[in-house]
């Protein structure tokens, strides 16, 4: 797959998976999967511990509503029993997870429940149910005192696959706000108002109808902690007879201060009441779904779900995925995807420890769409151009009809499906017309009797530069009229482009029995001595001789095997073509280095006193290099920038160039201008195009007093730097008449005084070393 060309493909396979992930994705799946922390870390943690309080729970049970001698449901005096029991015990709070409502039929029993209720120590909780339709609190029983309990909101958020996972904080609704049955018991318990019980908490604020209802709601996700049949209860259940009727045995084994200081809280357990719910942990009584939000508020293990966490997770993702995408290592590519699979579970994991959900499942779900969807393209990407590769590879890119490998392979294949024409289409001297041709116009031909093949609805290889091969599965009858058409059209068409070529057509029926080199060689025998146009044979005849001792047999046709060879054959091409432009390259290296000779020939033989110049600085300038461990390549480089340094010299007026004494300003300025004649005569060359500043700057200096730019310091390429401390050497330790050379020391000390000035500190040090 291209990389280039695959951002787009991208996009759409994230818009696949997005919309897969976030619109597709059953929302129980989603709910479900994001359950998994919670129920990781119920089963590894110690429930024995981590409970910030004593808390009792007293179900209404199967086995309570067996024993009680009344009917469920029950006068409000069996109420009133229980909680004048539960204050003897020393309980702090007394929480009631169901709803009282409407007034007693008997007046005596719904006054022994208020006067129990007033004469309580405890703290009572009454739950109401908060009606959404008038948006107001629900009514309790007429005959409860107001000012004996505290209300409380029993409504639950339930999801929409109907798990109890939310429980709600309060309910706001214009400028009132209402407490849910966990907070307020916490808010009595502690002694805390509830408003400042729900400031601690984390939790979510859904503002969906603030707007049309003035509405607010408020919530957190629950950490569920107990269930209630739990073998090792950190939450002792009690049933509500035996609390009623049995209490000393409730002692007997659970404690003398089973309810001392203690939150009970009374809830239905029996299917009967109707109160039992889907969790993550299982169905579970309502009362336990309270128990664990009274736990996550009182030990300030509310969890939070913020939703950038989801965001940044599906971020990351994407990003991975779409590298691992791009990469062409497969091993790779299913590591990185399962990394960000394990990923998208371990944080999750790491954070609901913190009390922190993660949505994940949809992460994941995303991930998996993303990369198989990616993977599925990335496969029929290769199928096709797999077929892509098939066809260049089995097609002459001249004649633009198949390879006659590829041509037996297939005449095998269909040969076993059912009964098959061979044709053979010889144009006698087309050869000796075309071999000459240039190879545009050629093609042109061949393109053009392609397309009158192609009509004759076969399949067509090259047989040889003067044949075509194809099969036809027409019947004889109707495939001899098109033959005879083909060769009368072939023959008009060659006409008229200037060739005058005889077109022959023989066709013989192909038996799957039949080996294609012999059958092949045969029929083609047959096409070159054809006294007629067109001819039609029962069967191809005998072959009198044998195929090539190199040709493979075909008894068991591969496509693969076949590819493969063709691909082979076209290789052997690329490699003699390579060969011969190869040569061609070499020889004109060689004409260019010849071209650079003569150029430097005609610089020296203009002035006897710098031959051997060029060559000099060159081996100077090659030393420095060694040293500094250039390449070959590089070092080739500054070998024809040091030949060619002086080459604009040859612009130059003799006059000036050869003049003996001291030069005026003016005509010095006139040599100031060699370097810019010598680039501007070796511009055309494109060879040498990166040396040319190499030549142009190799007379500016250190300290910026050079020309003809003024470059200083490290502006100044290396290479001319390196050129330049050459070429005032050889200059110094060559003679001229009116200057006698100087020794190497000499030569030395005077370079050694232009440290800093005129070359680089470090380079001088360096040629000092090598020379």
């Amino acid at each position: 797959m291209k990389k280039d060309a695959f951002d787009w493909k991208l996009i759409v396979f994230s818009a696949l998976a997005f919309a897969v992930a976030y619109f597709l994705l059953p929302a129980r799946i989603s709910l479900s999967g994001n359950d998994i922390p919670n129920k990781y870390h119920y089963s590894v943690s110690n429930r024995r511990s981590g409970i910030p309080a004593r808390i009792v729970a007293v179900a209404i049970d199967d086995y309570s509503h067996n024993r009680m001698a009344q009917r469920w449901p029950w006068n409000r005096s069996v109420y009133a029993d229980l909680i004048r029991v539960l204050d003897r015990e020393g309980a702090r709070t007394i929480v009631f997870d169901l709803v009282l409502k409407g007034a007693s039929s008997d007046a005596q029993d719904g006054l022994a429940l208020a006067e129990s209720m007033r004469q309580a120590k405890a703290s009572i909780v009454l739950g109401y149910d908060f009606d959404f339709t008038s948006m107001a609190p629900g009514s309790l029983a007429p005959e409860i005192p107001q000012d004996s309990f505290i209300p409380a909101m029993l409504n639950t958020l339930v999801d929409e696959d109907g798990f109890i996972r939310k429980l709600r904080v309060s309910a706001r609704v214009k400028d009132r706000t209402y407490y849910s049955l966990s907070v307020m018991a916490v808010s009595a318990y502690l002694g805390k108002e509830p408003s400042a019980v729900a400031s601690d908490l984390r939790m979510v604020i859904d503002t969906r109808f603030r707007r049309y209802m003035d509405f607010e709601d408020r919530y957190f996700y629950i950490d569920y902690k107990v269930r209630q049949h739990q073998r090792d209860s950190a939450v002792p259940v009690v049933s509500f007879y035996d609390v009623l009727h049995d209490m000393e045995r409730v002692k007997a084994g659970r404690g003398a201060d089973l309810f001392k200081d203690s939150i009970v809280l009374v809830y239905p357990a029996a299917e009967v009441g109707h109160d039992i719910h889907l969790t993550p942990l299982g169905k579970m009584p309502g009362g336990f779904v309270h128990i664990n939000g009274i736990i996550n508020i009182l030990s300030g293990g509310t969890v939070d779900s913020p939703g950038y966490i989801p965001v940044v997770l599906l971020c990351v993702a994407a990003a991975a995925l779409s590298f691992a995408v791009r990469t062409d290592n497969v091993q790779k590519s299913i590591l990185i995807f399962t990394a960000v699979i394990g990923f998208n579970i371990f944080v999750p994991l790491v954070l609901w420890k913190f009390h922190i959900k993660a949505d994940f499942v949809q992460v994941i779900v995303f991930s998996f769409v993303f990369f198989a969807s990616a993977g599925i393209y990335r496969v029929a990407d290769f199928l096709a151009r797999l077929s892509a590769i098939k066809d260049r590879a089995t097609v002459d890119p001249l004649r633009g009809v198949y390879t006659l490998r590829y041509f037996r392979y297939r005449i095998e294949l269909e040969a076993r499906r059912r009964r098959l024409q061979a044709i053979m289409v010889h144009l006698r001297d087309f050869r000796a017309h075309t071999d000459d041709m240039p190879i545009d116009r050629l093609k042109e031909i061949w393109s053009r009797i392609h397309g009158l093949l192609s009509n004759v609805n076969s399949f067509w290889a090259i047989y040889s530069p003067e044949e075509a091969v194809g099969f036809s599965a027409q019947r004889r009858e109707r495939l001899e009229v098109v033959l005879v058409s083909l060769q009368e059209r072939l023959t008009r068409l060659l006409r008229e482009m200037g060739l005058g070529v005889e077109v022959k057509i023989c066709a013989a029926e192909y038996t799957r029995n039949s080996n294609p080199f012999d059958s092949l060689a045969a029929l083609a025998r047959q096409a070159r001595s054809l006294a007629a146009n067109v001819l039609m044979s029962s069967d191809i005849p005998p072959p009198g001789e044998k195929p090539d001792a190199g040709q493979p047999s075909m008894a068991q046709p591969q496509i693969l095997d076949s590819l493969a060879e063709d691909i082979e054959e076209k290789n052997r091409q690329l490699l003699s073509l390579y060969e011969k432009l190869k040569d061609e390259h070499d020889k004109t290296k060689e004409a260019f280095y010849q071209i650079i000779t003569s150029l430097v020939n005609a610089l020296e033989a203009r002035d006897p006193y710098t031959q051997g110049h060029s060559l000099r600085v060159a081996e100077y300038a090659l030393l420095v290099a060694d040293k500094l461990g250039w390449p070959p390549d590089q070092k080739e480089k500054l070998r024809k920038a040091s030949l060619l340094h002086d080459l604009g010299k040859i612009g130059i007026p003799d006059a000036i160039l050869h003049k003996k004494g001291q030069l005026t300003d003016e005509e010095f300025g006139f040599i100031k201008q060699h370097e810019i004649f010598g680039v501007n005569i070796l511009k055309p060359l494109k060879e040498i195009e990166d040396i040319l500043p190499w030549i142009l700057y190799h007379h500016e200096k250190w300290d910026g007093t050079g020309y003809p730019h003024g470059l200083g310091g490290d502006a100044i390429p290396i290479a001319s730097q390196i050129i330049a401390l050459a070429d005032v050497y050889d200059a110094l330790t060559t003679g001229r008449d009116y200057k006698k050379s100087l020794n190497r020391q000499e030569a030395v000390d005077i370079i050694v005084k232009g440290k800093g000035t005129h070359f680089s500190p470090q380079l001088v040090d360096l040629f000092v070393s090598v020379i």
